[in-house]
């Protein structure tokens, strides 16, 4: 280390090397704030390295000093002892703790705009080291950044290392470099639609010809589409980030040029000027509301850069810096984590083979009529196609090929008879390609602080050509669905309601408490990963018991059994594997 500096008191020492150049703004007894730039990174950064007092109302001059560095227009970051727990989950051992006492600490953090980095590792930074009925530990020691902090250094983590030598836990913030490694994957704007040449671009490219079966010319023109949206969205847009600054900049020299030259012409200028960044922010407003899926704003709520702090926290709860394999060892690095993910998903969809008793079946009867097998596998209509791609949900995420539900309806005319087609095509036996029943897998944390796979939920991102045939196939089967279902499953069937399975487990817990019943037991069957883990095989059994058709067996068997997998790591695709179990 080449430079030093510590506190009055000795309590905080701040030891760096000549690669940063570091400038102090306050060195007092609670805190040392400066404001540093490393050789590697391109902006100055400052901050607030923290050991707070044991005492509330001694704290309190220190979180009015970094209410005065929180005005700052410059990444920060707060790190270190704070002394203080935000919520309950924080500590365990000892008493009951006082939320009261964090009141000042949790309202400090809003004031600031402090947003918590989380960690990885153990879950409390101190412990009181005493024997273990009067052993206490808490989460005392932390790190916090404000927005731009995120904007500049978003993949930012912290890392709860070993007590070792102290009743702390040292803490370890990582900035990691944005990876120069960057795939774009095609993503359909919802903003395209409200562009005059828009259809006009779109019916030119979907009228030329494609050769093969009805799937096979859909994904023809669907790929050959998003080459041609991508180069004419280029062309009409360009990089609508860089206008929207590069417009702020020519409106903010345009204002002082005409403070000293008033001219009708510099008048007129600006108003041009500012016409078109209008224009821009609301594209950019409509991209930052698809890309954060808030399906709650109104038209006309502008505020970008909400919009954009939700983006950047949205992708940093998603970001993996490491996870802990079955075997406890800690996996670093995308590709590594990549693989790790790929083995874990897919051994979790891969079935054994194992011999299903028919015995079991044997109280399911025949309930389903011939007049509604012909039902379920007629082959659609237009008209059932076309209810059908209207009542789904414009702005769901996309699968694979970048394309939504926005899509299928704007563009219903010019596209409908081929997906009509490529439907019909399924209906009639045929199995959906793998560039239609591809799905990419999105790992959404169960929990705050996610350390293992089993910590993270996957949610298939399925291509709307697949989903709209999914939907066809469960509206079919939610007419038929309740005559087979009993009356005591109140959940996932539709017409009923959870909620009275919940009201009457509430009255039976309650009921067995009397002690004139005399001894009784409660027990909860649960089914871990029931959704990943079904057999398929056992599906069609059950199906063909309550007397389904083989036509529509056989439908389910290949929407089922015909699924193929990506996960993605930080933004990136890995791997492309088949399920052998589980549905979607």
């Amino acid at each position: 280390m080449d430079h030093a500096v510590n506190n009055p008191n000795g309590k905080i020492w701040l030891l760096w090397s000549k690669d940063i150049t570091g400038n102090i703004h306050k060195n007092g007894e609670q805190h040392i704030t400066g404001e540093f730039k490393h050789s590697d990174l391109n902006e100055s950064f400052m901050v607030s390295f923290i050991y707070a007092k044991c005492k509330e109302h001694i704290r309190r001059p220190l979180w009015d000093r970094l209410l005065h560095f929180a005005n700052r227009d410059i990444p920060w970051c707060t790190i270190g002892d704070f002394n203080v727990i935000t919520n309950i989950e924080e500590k365990t051992g000892g008493m009951p703790y006082n939320m009261n006492k964090s009141i000042e600490f949790i309202s400090a953090i809003e004031a600031c705009g402090l947003i918590d980095l989380g960690y990885t590792g153990v879950p409390f930074t101190w412990c009181n080291q005493r024997a273990a009925q009067a052993r206490v530990w808490k989460r005392l020691d932390r790190a916090m950044v404000n927005d731009k902090w995120l904007e500049v250094m978003p993949q930012t983590t912290v890392e709860h290392l070993s007590f070792v030598g102290s009743d702390h836990t040292p803490l370890l913030l990582e900035i990691i470099r944005k990876s120069d490694r960057h795939i774009k994957y095609f993503k359909f704007l919802h903003c395209w639609v409200d562009n005059d040449s828009f259809l006009e671009t779109v019916q030119n490219c979907w009228d030329k010809e494609a050769k093969g079966n009805p799937m096979w010319k859909l994904h023809q023109k669907m790929k050959r589409l998003t080459f041609t949206l991508s180069n004419w969205s280029k062309r009409e847009y360009g990089d609508i980030y860089a206008k929207v600054k590069e417009f702020e900049e020519t409106i903010r020299k345009t204002e002082e040029e005409l403070l000293t030259n008033h001219t009708d012409a510099l008048r007129q200028k600006l108003h041009f000027i500012n016409a078109k960044y209008i224009r821009y922010l609301k594209l950019e407003e409509s991209i930052l509301k698809q890309k954060t899926q808030l399906q709650w704003f109104k038209e006309g709520d502008a505020n970008t850069k909400y919009f954009h702090a939700l983006m950047r926290g949205r992708r940093r709860r998603l970001f993996l810096h490491k996870i802990c394999s079955d075997n406890d060892i800690w996996i670093q690095g995308d590709d590594q984590i990549a693989q790790a993910a790929c083995d874990y998903f897919e051994e979790m969809f891969t079935g054994q083979n194992c011999r299903i008793d028919d015995r079991i079946f044997q109280h399911l009867p025949p309930l389903v009529t011939q007049e509604q097998n012909e039902k379920l596998q007629a082959v659609p209509t237009m008209e059932e196609l076309r209810q059908v791609v209207f009542a789904m949900n414009p702005n769901s995420a996309p699968g694979p090929d970048g394309i939504g539900g926005k899509f299928y309806q704007v563009c219903w005319n010019i596209i409908k008879d081929n997906l009509l087609a490529a439907v019909q095509s399924f209906f009639c036996g045929n199995s959906m390609p793998k560039y239609m029943s591809h799905a990419c897998l999105v790992l959404i944390p169960k929990i705050e602080q996610p350390n293992r796979f089993k910590d993270l939920r996957p949610i298939s991102l399925s291509n709307f050509s697949n989903k709209i045939i999914s939907k066809i196939l469960s509206l079919r089967l939610a007419d038929v669905i309740p005559l087979l279902i009993s009356d005591n499953q109140s959940g996932f069937v539709r017409g009923r309601n959870i909620t009275e399975t919940i009201m009457l487990a509430q009255e039976i817990t309650h009921g067995i408490k009397k002690p004139k019943l005399g001894d009784n037991v409660v027990i909860k069957l649960d089914m871990t990963k029931a959704y990943d883990r079904v057999s398929w095989s056992f599906i069609c059994l059950v199906l063909r018991r309550f007397g389904f058709g083989e036509v529509f067996i056989d439908m389910i068997w290949r929407i089922m059994s015909n699924n193929w997998y990506s996960v993605i790591i930080n933004g990136h695709r890995h791997g492309f594997f088949h399920s052998t179990r589980g549905l979607k």
